[in-house]
């Protein structure tokens, strides 16, 4: 029994009652109410939004038109959210041949000055020059054509800025002929940001306690139009010849080989670097650090080949690098070996950062007739290992890392992809790759097994959910380019490169080479483009259901049949079924039971495509079945309730006889 409460009794006393006549009809009120400041909300929402989508556009043509003409202009966005549409390409009518470019950084005043002459040939007749740029201040009255390989020479008239591709629009008063070279020279200037993007300034604590800053970068995706005027798209390569102005009291890593520095008469120092090879503006990179706090471990030399590796940082961590250079030139050994094509460059940098954007970054160089050189870029976190205190875990992380980067040199570096809706291309081998090398170094740690836990169930919960996108898109607007670096670019690449090796036995720009190339590495007995487009061009996975129909007897003849068969179906897997979806797969299918899965490998594949197959086995009725050996297809199994407590029993009795990934 509840304790009595005199506050109840008074609450009652002190009620308000009304009459049902006058209640109905005030609720009614109410309700009238309600509904009218709905629609009038609705209303007002969606005319507000159209207005909105007006305002945008006409604020849009406004700016993208603006005529540049002053002396110093500065190109700094100030239009609203950029609208869901594809980003436009630099037309090609001009071919990007050399890039000279001399920087002098300033980290005191944490700014920049560019000097650029950037070299094209003419391909097609035009008057227009359209580079990228980001957030640079040019210099008009330096805006020429100073060198043409004949006669022709277009005056620079005007440029505007298209805020939404990031273009700079030159216009110059007589058209580039056809089959000629010409070089334009541009100064500019720009502020050094703390924002991880482009050039920028990292911070440091010296040996002393001091807080200190060098110059550090990061290009990729789109931040090289940040530190010049350029073709800012991945298939759009040149060659870089760098000069860098600076401080005596600095040193400057870049993607070529110092070949001469020279005192100026103001003290500082011009460092002249060997050009690069052929390469994509992401992959460059530059360093300019105190020579107090940063140095290098000592080369090791690939004699086979010829080829260097070291790696380099602040001075009080190279001993907590040296695992790190270990595994560089253990992996670099191993993949010259692997591909059987050695690497391009004779002597590769690897260089730890307090912070960095990303786990590492894989930037390359290299010359036709000089010394060059290739810089990767890590964060310290992602390259330090103390023997005596570290963890394997933490060991296992330099391995793969460190891995990853220097596959690159082959997978993105030495072929790029076109653009970047096909970015997977580059980052699925990586990720692949970097499983193979680090089974090299150190079997123990069963990387491969790992993959499948790591790997493979990481991006299926996210490729599970209808909000999904396929690894390769059409299209891309800039904020699609950044979101394409994600579990289903790295991790959903990786596995479909590792499903490809089960039926392949193994240069390109896009995947429809890659899938030509490999077509006809099977002297045309599988189209790779046909299989390959559903596990591209749309998100999501299969689950693939298993049953079994048991041998019976029958009871006409008293025979046993001789086979059981497998009926085997698929369908998109998905978090909510109710969400209707009609997709199609082709799909590898292995199976192996107890006494099979040495010969599991060497087995054909079947592949399935309609959504009913029907198999013959000569598995014996109290024997399992598991599909997808190695899980090296990205699907997931239902097998019928009796097949599956079969697994269970053998789980339970002897687990050996299944492997650890399945």
């Amino acid at each position: 029994m509840q304790p009595f409460d005199q506050n109840e009794t008074i609450v009652k006393l002190n009620t308000c009652h009304m009459p049902k006549k006058l209640f109905w009809i005030a609720l009614s009120l109410i309700i009238t109410v309600f509904i009218v400041l709905t629609t009038l909300t609705i209303y007002f929402g969606i005319h507000s939004q159209t207005q909105t989508i007006v305002q945008y556009e006409s604020f849009s043509i406004s700016t993208t038109t603006r005529d540049y003409n002053e002396t110093t202009i500065s190109t700094e966005s100030t239009t609203l959210p950029a609208p869901s549409r594809p980003v436009e390409r630099i037309p090609t009518d001009l071919k990007p041949e050399l890039y000279q470019w001399t920087i002098k950084p300033d980290l005191v005043a944490e700014t920049f000055i560019g000097d650029l002459y950037y070299t094209f040939t003419c391909l097609e007749s035009t008057n227009k020059l359209i580079l990228h740029m980001l957030d640079l201040n040019t210099d008009n009255s330096t805006i020429a054509i100073v060198n043409s390989s004949s006669s022709s020479m277009p005056t620079f008239h005007s440029w505007f800025y298209d805020d939404y591709n990031q273009f700079m629009l030159m216009n110059f008063t007589s058209n580039f002929q056809p089959k000629t070279i010409y070089t334009v020279h541009i100064i500019y200037s720009a502020t050094i940001d703390r924002d991880l993007e482009g050039l920028y300034l990292s911070d440091y604590v010296d040996v002393n306690g001091t807080s200190r800053t060098f110059l550090t970068s990061q290009m990729e995706p789109t931040y090289a139009q940040s530190a010049l005027p350029c073709i800012d798209e991945p298939v759009r390569k040149a060659i870089f010849r760098i000069i860098v102005k600076h401080d005596p009291s600095y040193a400057v890593w870049t993607n070529g080989e110092l070949e001469q520095s020279k005192t100026l008469i103001d003290g500082r120092i011009n460092s002249y670097f060997a050009p690069t090879l052929s390469m994509s503006t992401f992959l460059l990179a530059l360093i300019v650090a105190p020579k107090s706090d940063f140095a290098c471990r000592h080369d090791r030399l690939l004699s086979s080949k010829n080829i260097k590796s070291r790696v380099c940082g602040r001075i009080q961590i190279l001993p907590q690098l040296v695992y790190a250079d270990e595994v560089a030139f253990k992996t670099l050994n191993f993949f010259n070996q692997y591909f059987d094509i050695d690497n391009a460059l004779p002597k590769i940098e690897h260089f730890a950062v307090p912070d960095f954007g990303g786990g590492a970054m894989e930037n390359y160089g290299k010359a036709y007739y000089f010394l060059f050189v290739g810089l990767l870029i890590y964060a310290e976190v992602g390259s330090l290992f103390d023997e005596n205190t570290g963890s394997t875990s933490q060991q296992q992380y330099v391995t793969i890392i460190v891995a990853h980067e220097i596959v690159h040199q082959w997978f993105g570096n030495l072929v790029s992809p076109a653009w970047w809706d096909e970015l997977w291309l580059k980052e699925g081998f990586a990720n692949y790759m970097e499983t193979v090398a680090s089974d090299f170094i150190e079997p123990s740690w069963k990387q491969d097994e790992l993959f499948v836990i790591e790997k493979i169930f990481s991006f299926m919960q996210a490729d599970s959910m209808p909000t999904s996108r396929p690894i390769s898109i059409d299209s891309t607007n800039p904020d699609d380019i950044f979101l394409m670096f994600d579990r289903i670019t790295y991790d959903k690449g990786a596995a479909i490169i590792r499903m490809m090796n089960m039926f392949f036995s193994y240069n390109s720009a896009t995947q429809q080479d890659l899938w030509r190339y490999l077509t006809e590495a099977t002297n045309n007995t599988i189209d790779v483009e046909r299989i390959m487009a559903g596990w591209t061009r749309q998100a999501g996975y299969p689950v693939v259901e298993v049953n079994r129909i048991f041998k019976r007897i029958d009871e006409n003849i008293q025979q046993k049949r001789v086979n059981s068969v497998l009926i085997i179906t698929h369908q998109p897997f998905n978090l909510f079924p109710s969400t209707a979806q009609q997709k199609i797969w082709w799909i590898p299918f292995k199976y192996f039971d107890r006494t099979s899965f040495e010969l599991s490998n060497e087995n054909p594949v079947i592949w399935l495509n309609t959504t009913s197959t029907h198999l013959s086995i000569t598995t014996s009725d109290s024997d399992w079945i598991i599909a997808n050996p190695n899980y090296y297809g990205i699907y997931r199994v239902k097998y019928d309730s009796q097949n599956f407590h079969q697994i269970l029993t053998q789980l339970q009795t002897d687990l050996t006889r299944i492997p650890p990934i399945n």
